[in-house]
């Protein structure tokens, strides 16, 4: 089976949880204080450097691999979340899959300045 991107976030609250319950479906184990939801999520209509309300990742999944069928459950079992699937990887636009999906549901990745 070709290779998907899987897109997904989770509620601050939540996180530790719901990387608790991902861990098991990673090809490799994250070394210790490594998320696989890294991602700061604040609210699109919010300051761009807002403390984080969620957390998300954008991974490669490949032949959509048991991480899509594990992020389904995690989001039916985490109000808050949310994932989506691109296929083909090859695609997966940033703008569209990730900026634009994220905004659609009201959120939108922190920045901040140095």
């Amino acid at each position: 089976m070709p290779a998907i991107i899987v897109t997904a976030f989770t509620p601050a609250a939540s996180r530790d949880t719901v990387e608790a319950a991902v861990a098991p479906y990673l090809t490799s184990p994250n070394n210790p204080g490594v998320y696989t939801f890294s991602v700061p999520l604040v609210p699109l209509d919010g300051p761009d450097d807002a403390e984080p309300t969620h957390y998300g990742t954008c991974a490669r999944a490949e032949g959509g691999g048991t991480l899509a069928g594990a992020l389904a459950s995690l989001a039916a079992a985490f109000p808050g979340s949310a994932y989506q699937s691109v296929s083909p990887w090859k695609s997966f636009n940033n703008a569209t899959h990730w900026i634009g999906w994220l905004a659609g549901l009201g959120l939108k990745p922190r920045v901040t300045t140095l």
